[in-house]
């Protein structure tokens, strides 16, 4: 779906369509929506003011125009509802604007035309891009694998952001280049997730990582088995040994512009297909369980973006990727293995095996001497249960670091909450034969494996997002459709965009 920016009044734009905003309350009508109401006789006025149409947020109603009055081109009008304006924000933009686009979709219709909403405190260009992203990603299907619903697909080829202001047009046109890219990475990232296990092996993660490298300014280093032996990440080949699917430990490197200093590294989980080993999930947990690379498949899809946007920090993925999987190979509880970085471990659980190999990358992470470290992985459901499906968990050495976070879910209309990281957690993973256990015991688990990996990041400032929650969806949200969401990408790469160097605070130790 092409996205163009032009200059002129909405209804006299060549479109099959014109999706008009309204507010509840008093000023329901404003912009084009009050030109419309115009033209029309204020039949729109009385529609809402008869609660015909009520303006709730992400609300449709159709309105197909036979005789169309002068100066009136479109053949049909979409009311969209905006809610209050008081509780308008950017991520209600990217509701409606997802919800516009659906039903234009839904109507078989090939391009519609809009004028911006307004928003207070936001520019012309963030209210382009926050559109662009809900439309597009409201949007998205995966159709790889489908033959006869993917050849009667109807699809949206354009839409046309409409501004009366000419000096407002290349203001927006930077706010949907934008707008774009973070929803492709966003899909990139969904595509991946949603592939069958069977496809989406290591191998395949490694293949498209170094895809990306001859698309855009990246730098990837695959290590296969070999590689992985010599750097002695004994947790990462202890889940990894079990498989079929050799391991793989893919390392992106995005240069940045100038001379951007430090990288931030980022690190995706990527267990490909998870099993639970020995400890073996039920069949309805193991269902979804494609899903557990899901962090990894974030941080590519974010590398995608960062090096089409150019930004200027330098940046740094690390990718472990496995299967754990049952064999006469696989770790038994009460097995003891040594990580890269010396600490010994003990199996208390081989389900709990997004940790090991996350202990690895964090210890390989030293090496770049990182100004700070952002993990990001499907790791407990511990964590949905305490937040459940819409939120993930945000744990940290750093509270610098772990505000920046927040800042950035915050503007990306992510949701993220802080639990606490008490030296109590830590007294949790102790293990009886070995240095660590790799869970804490039935309470408190999200915690407990963030204490775990605490651990391996005491040289560095660093944040874990326990993403198991909002990774995948089994309903339907407004610009995020059942399935794979994507979440991070768009967290991840705003966080690189405001990077600016973290006060030089000790990290908890």
């Amino acid at each position: 779906m092409q996205t163009r920016v032009s200059v002129g009044p909405l209804m006299g734009a060549k479109s099959e369509l014109a999706v008009l905003c309204v507010f509840k309350g008093k000023k329901a009508l404003r912009g084009a929506a009050r030109e419309a109401d115009k033209a029309l006789r204020g039949a729109i006025g009385r529609m809402v003011a008869s609660g015909e149409f009520k303006p709730e947020l992400r609300k449709t109603r159709l309105i197909p125009l036979l005789e169309r009055p002068k100066g009136v081109t479109p053949r049909r009008l979409l009311l969209v509802g905006l809610g209050e304006e008081e509780k308008f924000t950017l991520d209600g933009i990217r509701g409606a604007a997802a919800a516009a686009a659906k039903s234009v979709r839904d109507l078989a219709l090939k391009n519609f035309c809009v004028e911006l909403p307004p928003l207070a405190g936001a520019t012309p260009e963030a209210r382009a891009q926050a559109w662009v992203e809900g439309a597009r990603m409201g949007l998205y299907r995966m159709e790889a694998y489908k033959r006869r619903e993917k050849e009667n697909t109807q699809k949206l080829q354009s839409v046309s952001l409409l501004t009366p202001q000419r000096k407002e047009a290349e203001t927006l046109r930077r706010g949907v280049r934008r707008g774009e890219i973070l929803a492709e990475g966003v899909h990139f990232a969904r595509d991946l997730v949603t592939h069958p296990g069977n496809v989406h092996t290591p191998a395949f993660l490694a293949r498209e990582a170094q895809k990306l490298t001859r698309k855009h300014r990246l730098r990837c280093r695959v290590l296969g088995t070999r590689e992985i032996q010599a750097l002695k990440m004994g947790a990462l080949l202890s889940v990894a040994q079990a498989s079929a699917a050799p391991a793989k430990f893919i390392v992106l490197e995005y240069p940045g512009r100038g001379r951007p200093g430090p990288p931030v590294v980022l690190i995706g989980k990527g267990v490909t297909f998870d099993s639970g080993g020995l400890d073996l999930k039920s069949s309805s947990g193991m269902r979804t369980m494609k899903m557990d690379m899901a962090g990894a498949a974030a941080v590519l899809g974010a590398l995608q973006a960062i090096s089409r946007l150019q930004l200027p920090t330098r940046v740094v993925g690390l990718l472990p990727c496995t299967e754990n999987m049952v064999s006469g190979k696989a770790n038994r509880p009460g097995d003891v293995v040594t990580s890269m970085s010396g600490i010994t471990i003990e199996i208390d659980n081989t389900d709990a095996e997004g940790r090991l190999i996350l202990s690895d990358a964090l210890t390989y992470a030293r090496r770049f001497k990182p100004a700070a470290v952002i993990d990001l992985a499907t790791l407990t459901g511990a964590c949905v249960v305490a937040l459940g499906e819409d939120c993930s968990g945000l744990l940290g050495n750093h509270e610098g670091l772990v505000d920046r976070v927040r800042q950035a879910a915050e503007k990306t209309g992510d949701r993220v909450w802080q639990l606490p990281l008490w030296d109590e957690y830590f007294d949790l993973i102790r293990s009886d034969i070995a240095d660590i256990k790799n869970t804490g015991g039935r309470w408190g688990g999200a915690i407990t494996a963030s204490a775990f990996l605490a651990r391996f990041a005491e040289e560095f400032p660093w944040a874990h997002l326990d993403i198991a929650g909002p990774a995948w969806r089994d309903t339907d949200l407004p610009y995020t459709p059942k399935g794979a969401s994507g979440v991070g990408v768009r967290m991840l790469t705003e966080l690189v965009a405001a990077w600016r160097p973290l006060k030089p605070t000790a990290p908890r130790k």
